[in-house]
C-alpha cells in the first residue's frame, strides 16, 4: 500500500474512532454498506443499504430500478404475496408467505425477508440465477457491488470512489443511529383497509388426452394439499391404471373426458352415452368406482348440442363447462401466465362468482399451476372439487 493510500485509511480510522466516541449507540461498521451497480456508487441512505444477516448479504430489490443490470422487478407483495425479478431468460419468483423461491425449473431454499418495512433479496443467489458478478470490495466502509457490465476492476473501482467513501461514511456515521437490529419478518402483512378482503372460490378440474405431465400436476397438488378434479378420456382410462389409481389415491374426483371418437359418432347419442358407459366400465374394473361427470372438448362440436346434453342427463351424466379456461389465457412466462390467471379469478370473487377453472393437463403447465396454487393457499381460497352433487347451472349460471 502506497504511502497516499495508508495515509487515507489512517484518517479515516481515526476519524471513525472519533465519531464513535461522540454517538452513544452510532452504527457499527459492519452494520453500514455501500451499494454499488456496475461503474456506480449509490448514495449511503437507508433506503439502498446492504443488510447481512445469517451469513448472507441482503440488499433492497429496488437496486434493479438502475436497468443497466437488466433484470427487472414486479412487486405482488401486498396482492398475493410475492416478489418476482426477471430478464428475457428468466423469471424468479420469492414466495413470501411460505419463504421460498422458484423458477421455471425449480424450487429453492433462499427467501426474501422484511428489514426496515423494505423487501431484502439475497444478492449472490440473484446474481448467480441471472448471470450476474457479485463483488465484495473492502474499503473502510464494505462495498457491495453487482455488475452486468463494468468497465472497472474492483481495485479501479477502490481507487475512483475512496474519497467519497470516506467522506460519506463520515457524513453517515455521525448523523445516524445504528440500523435497527430487529430479527427480520420473512412475511408480508397486509396492508389492512376498511373493506373485507373477498374470498375466491374456484373448483379446480384439469383435462387429460395424454399422461404427459400428470404425474407431475398430481404431485403438485399434494404439496399444496389441494384437490381437484381429472376428466380423462377412455383412451387414458384404459391405458394408464397406475396413473387413474393414483389420482383416486390421491383423494381427486374423475370425471369423463371427450375423446376424439365421438367425430364418428356424428352426434348419436345413443353411441356417445356407450362412450360413457365403456370408459366408466374401465374405471369400475380399476377402482371399483364409476363416475356421472363429463365434460366436451373445447373445440368440440357438440358443445352446445342441446339434445346430447339431454341424453346425456337422462342417463344420469352431468356436463360441467367452465368459466375460466386456462389454456387459452398463456404469457411469455409461467409467471406472467399465472398473473393473468390470478387477476380473472379476482375478478370473478369481486363479482361474488365461482370460479371454475380448466387447464389442459401438459408438462409445460405445471409451473404456472404451481404459482397459482400458492396463491390460491396464501390467500385461504375456498377451493373445490366438482362432484356429482355440485350443480354446474347454479355454479356456472
Amino acid at each position: 500500500m502506497n504511502g497516499t493510500k495508508f495515509y487515507k485509511w489512517a484518517v479515516l480510522a481515526a476519524a471513525l474512532v472519533l465519531v464513535f466516541a461522540l454517538i452513544s449507540t452510532s452504527a457499527e461498521e459492519d452494520d453500514v454498506y455501500f451499494t454499488a451497480v456496475n461503474d456506480t456508487l449509490m448514495k449511503l441512505e437507508a433506503s439502498t443499504m446492504p443488510y447481512f444477516y445469517n451469513d448472507e448479504y441482503y440488499v433492497p430489490y429496488t437496486i434493479f430500478d438502475d436497468l443497466s443490470l437488466g433484470v427487472f422487478y414486479s412487486d405482488n407483495s401486498e396482492k398475493n404475496h410475492t416478489l418476482a425479478l426477471y430478464n428475457r431468460k428468466n423469471t424468479l419468483i420469492f414466495q413470501l408467505l411460505f419463504e421460498y423461491s422458484y423458477d421455471n425449473n425449480q424450487q429453492y431454499r433462499e427467501k426474501a425477508i422484511k428489514h426496515n418495512n423494505t423487501l431484502y433479496i439475497p444478492i449472490r443467489f440473484v446474481c448467480e440465477r441471472f448471470g450476474l458478478k457479485f463483488q465484495l470490495i473492502k474499503t473502510p466502509i464494505p462495498v457491495i457491488r453487482v455488475i452486468s457490465d463494468a468497465k472497472l476492476d474492483a481495485n479501479e473501482f477502490r481507487d475512483k470512489f475512496y474519497d467519497r467513501i470516506v467522506n460519506e461514511g463520515r457524513e453517515y456515521l455521525s448523523q445516524n443511529k445504528s440500523p435497527s437490529p430487529s430479527v427480520p419478518n420473512t412475511g408480508v402483512t397486509p396492508t389492512p383497509t376498511d373493506q373485507p378482503a373477498v374470498t375466491p372460490e374456484v373448483y379446480l378440474s384439469f383435462d387429460c388426452r395424454t399422461p404427459d405431465g400428470l404425474k407431475e400436476m398430481l404431485d403438485i397438488l399434494e404439496e399444496h394439499g389441494i384437490g381437484a378434479t381429472f376428466f380423462l378420456t377412455e383412451g387414458m382410462i384404459e391405458s394408464e391404471r397406475d396413473l387413474v389409481l393414483g389420482i383416486i389415491a390421491s383423494g381427486h374426483n374423475i370425471g369423463i373426458y371427450e375423446d376424439e371418437s365421438f367425430a364418428d359418432s356424428q352426434g348419436d347419442s345413443v353411441l356417445i352415452v356407450e362412450y360413457m358407459q365403456r370408459a366408466n366400465r374401465l374405471l369400475d374394473s380399476y377402482t371399483h368406482t364409476k363416475t356421472r361427470l363429463f365434460r366436451f372438448r373445447t373445440d368440440s362440436p357438440f358443445k352446445n348440442d342441446t339434445s346430447i346434453r339431454e341424453t346425456l342427463a337422462a342417463s344420469g351424466y352431468v356436463v360441467w363447462d367452465w368459466t375460466l379456461d386456462a389454456d387459452g389465457i398463456k404469457s411469455a412466462s409461467n409467471w406472467q401466465t399465472a398473473q393473468r390467471w390470478i387477476s380473472l379469478i379476482e375478478q370473478f370473487a369481486e363479482e361474488g362468482k365461482p370460479v371454475v377453472f380448466r387447464a389442459g393437463v401438459s408438462a409445460d403447465m405445471t409451473a404456472a399451476t404451481g404459482m397459482l396454487l400458492d396463491y390460491l393457499a396464501g390467500e385461504k381460497a375456498v377451493v373445490r372439487m366438482i362432484t356429482p352433487a355440485a350443480e354446474p347451472d347454479k355454479i356456472i349460471g
